[in-house]
């Protein structure tokens, strides 16, 4: 029997209906013209790496989402699913995040109802036969010593373990994950489906009532499950790391040998204030142009640091701002010495407004840009009834990145980008089977 809808309602100015079935099961829809005959979709459901207990949770999430592709659902093998959708746009298998299993993709709206079905199978009734460690064999060395060849992968691999330790931040060693249980790993993905909530973004060349109709008939017709997605209070606390700027912590990489990677890592937040959040934003866009400006001009090399700033929604009080850069191995210290002067100077003196600006433009470029983008709304929408206070984060972000003034940003510099914050990071060439150690 179809799903039965008890409630309907719009949100106007960001144009996303919201339906909430007989089940619990929540549905968020956004139409646009964006992408002619493209639907993407998302479905969240309640569990993630915070569900899998008995297991190396980053691990099995990895493992998951290589695998379960072809590990099939309870009803069918991955070959029979194949000759059931052949000629339709369907993705298959599923993900893992920090508190949610997810399915997600593509679709065209004639493919949307079976896309739906198919997701629902994957979710609540994950096969994961044993083709699906075949499948993580075959592949898993490949991409290994792929991550492992690129400095800047090292580096965005072994952040988070710099500055905290959790085995939910932490990225999982090679052992780790050869040691994934392939059948404990889906009894954990069942447990949650048993009466995990469940929210589902759709977004795209759809009509609204054709995507109730296709929800209604998969998840919609589920039986009955908990509203409301678990808190996960005692695991979103992580252990921070005392840090105080002198020690270099050493990785390999096995690519080039005339490229190391150097770079530092400060400690941030997490995302609950939002002021803050856009605040480190435009932290990190005068990162970035300090950094440019000042390794181009006193090294004469045309390097092009990266800057990464992420302030996290699920763990308390944890977030980085990162500077890294890949050079020549005989200027590592150099550039080290220059990233960690660089910090100095937006906490001791205020940048210009003309500097500022530079730095704020292609931020409200790229929220320009976005609003014009199926993906981002996809991000807005999927949780847009379950984490319904952040949408006016969408409505009030350009406002909010426009009220930051270069004194804020000295003292918000002063706050962060602090020795006592920061760890620095050196990855090396070694080209041998330690790459990453």
């Amino acid at each position: 029997m179809p799903g039965t809808v008890v409630s309907d309602t719009m949100i106007d100015d960001l144009g996303i209906r919201t339906v909430t079935f007989a089940n619990n099961v929540r549905l968020n829809i956004k139409q646009t013209d964006f992408e002619p005959g493209r639907v993407r979709f998302n479905v969240r459901m309640d569990g993630g790496n915070f569900a899998l207990d008995d297991m190396n949770s980053t691990a099995a999430g990895i493992y998951l989402q290589i695998a379960s592709q072809v590990g099939g659902v309870g009803q069918h093998s991955f070959d029979e699913m194949t000759e059931l959708l052949a000629g339709q746009q369907i993705s298959t298998g599923i993900g893992a995040g920090t508190d949610t299993f997810n399915s997600g993709g593509v679709t065209t709206p004639d493919d949307l109802d079976m896309q739906m079905k198919v997701s629902a199978a994957y979710l609540t009734d994950l096969g994961l036969r044993p083709e699906a460690d075949a499948r993580f064999d075959a592949v898993i060395d490949a991409v290994w010593n792929q991550l492992l060849s690129q400095p800047s992968q090292v580096f965005a691999l072994k952040s988070a373990e710099q500055i905290a330790d959790s085995p939910y931040t932490d990225f999982p060693t090679r052992e780790d994950l050869d040691a994934v249980d392939r059948e404990s790993l889906r009894d954990a993905v069942l447990a949650s489906a048993a009466s995990g909530a469940i929210e589902i973004g759709i977004v795209g060349d759809i009509d609204p009532d054709a995507a109730i109709a296709a929800v209604a008939q998969s998840f919609g017709a589920l039986p009955e499950r908990n509203a409301d997605f678990s808190e996960f209070a005692d695991k979103r606390v992580v252990a921070l790391r005392d840090l105080s700027g002198d020690e270099v912590n050493d990785y390999t990489h096995t690519g080039q040998a005339d490229q190391a990677l150097v770079g530092s890592i400060w400690r941030t937040r997490d995302d609950s204030d939002f002021r803050e959040d856009m605040g480190l934003t435009l932290l990190s866009g005068l990162v970035r142009l300090k950094g440019l400006e000042t390794l181009r001009e006193e090294l004469a090399a045309t390097y092009s640091p990266s800057v990464s700033n992420s302030t996290s929604s699920d763990y308390v009080d944890f977030g980085s701002l990162s500077l890294s850069a890949v050079v020549d191995p005989a200027q590592a210290e150099e550039v080290r010495a220059i990233i960690t002067r660089l910090a100095a100077e937006l906490r001791d003196e205020t940048v210009s407004e003309d500097f500022l600006l530079r730095a704020r433009q292609p931020v409200l470029e790229n929220i320009r840009q976005s609003r014009e983008n199926n993906g981002y709304w996809l991000g807005v929408t999927s949780s847009a009834q379950g984490e319904a206070d952040r949408l006016n984060r969408v409505r009030q972000q350009v406002e909010v990145l426009e009220s930051w003034t270069p004194e804020q940003l000295r003292d918000l510099a002063r706050t962060y980008l602090t020795p006592e914050r920061r760890a620095d990071t050196r990855i090396l060439y070694v080209g041998d089977d330690e790459a990453g150690e």
